[in-house]
């Protein structure tokens, strides 16, 4: 598994991935780099320790497609490039999450929204993701805000206070990490706004570390387990030889309501 980003969403792949790939009796090497260390990264490669790679976090012009191809080394992406024509692909159906998401907000009430999205738009599920919200908002008629914040709660709380400057404020908001709904919700209590009853929030996924105090967030669920799965079987049928029937699957993405949304007070 190669990523140039870990966060709680990152760390519940390892499992995903790594228990079909240590059943196939492979070891399961986690690398963390990012898009600036190419030249460590081609080392890496160029060493052929390895025989096939996951790669997440992926650009939509992403280099290291080609050293990989270059190097005839199997691998499969989370997430997709630009353009990936008939490279192999496990991704999530941003659309049908966010569209979900989206018409629950609208359902309450709320005509104004935001996402606070992750700050590099160079990454494909970055640049998907928000292209979903902003379409989507816009077929139903919402004031549609975006956020980039870095991966802390400190990012999440400058934006949420930057956004709740704005004339009209948001309502409600969609956050792409646990960890900047933390300081979202930190920004929310100092402007005195009650979740659910004065503001709405949901986050994409979640792990056990994080909780709001209004109780168990309401989540956009990407199916990690599912994804992970999908990836890892997909990596091993290439390893193998076969020819699979499927080399580039969408998983829809699924609201599961919890108790950051509701009806206003």
């Amino acid at each position: 598994l190669v990523s140039g980003l870990f966060s709680s969403v990152e760390n519940r792949y390892i499992p995903a991935l790594g228990q079909p790939i240590a059943a196939a009796e492979y070891a399961f090497l986690v690398i963390y780099t990012s898009q600036m260390e190419m030249q460590q990264f081609q080392r890496f490669i160029s060493s052929r320790v390895t025989d096939g790679v996951i790669l997440m976090q992926v650009q939509d012009d992403d280099p290291r497609l080609e050293l990989l191809e270059t190097y005839d080394i199997p691998y499969v992406m989370i997430g997709r490039n630009a353009e990936p024509g008939d490279r192999p692909y496990v991704d999530q159906d941003f659309r049908a999450g966010i569209d979900e998401a989206l018409q629950h907000l609208a359902d309450f009430g709320h005509e104004c929204v935001a996402l606070l999205h992750y700050q590099d738009e160079q990454l494909g599920f970055v640049k998907r993701g928000k292209a979903a919200f902003l379409a989507g908002g816009e077929a139903l008629g919402l004031t549609a805000y975006t956020a980039p914040t870095d991966l802390s709660d400190a990012a999440g709380h400058a934006a949420m206070c930057e956004l709740l400057a704005r004339d009209p404020a948001p309502t409600a908001a969609i956050v792409w990490n646990d960890l900047v709904v933390v300081g979202a919700e930190r920004a929310l209590a100092e402007h005195r706004l009650r979740i659910p009853d004065d503001f709405l929030l949901i986050c994409y996924d979640r792990s056990p570390s994080f909780s709001l105090t209004a109780g168990p967030l309401t989540i956009i669920d990407t199916h990690i387990d599912e994804i992970g799965n999908k990836a890892a079987t997909l990596l091993l049928a290439l390893l193998s030889g076969k020819t699979p029937q499927e080399t580039q699957i969408l998983i829809p993405s699924a609201l599961v309501p919890g108790k950051s949304t509701g009806p206003r007070a």
